[in-house]
């Protein structure tokens, strides 16, 4: 999930794009806009490396925030629904142009 590091809200970001890294496997999403509480995004968060179980970074980026990077991020297999989903929440600092 993304969201405002100093409001806390999660709308409105642009040009946003999350990597995920684990070894050799590497997953990415862009989303062009989050505008409203609405958009699936600023409720449910971004889908990524999903059936992948590993340790993983995350990298997350948007226009006018700095990046944003988080690592050790572990994620594993559910006998129950294939893989275990974690949330992780990116607090993007404005200031990137």
């Amino acid at each position: 999930m993304v969201q405002d590091a100093s409001s806390g809200a999660r709308f409105p970001f642009q040009d946003i794009t999350v990597v995920g890294t684990s070894g050799t496997y590497r997953d990415s999403v862009t989303v062009a806009a989050i505008t409203s509480p609405s958009d699936p995004a600023a409720n449910y968060g971004i889908g990524l490396a999903l059936g992948h179980p590993g340790t993983f970074t995350v990298n997350v980026t948007a226009s006018g925030h700095e990046d944003w990077t988080n690592t050790g991020i572990v994620t594993r297999n559910n006998l129950r629904c294939m893989f275990h989903s974690d949330t992780v929440i990116a607090n993007l600092i404005p200031g990137r142009l």
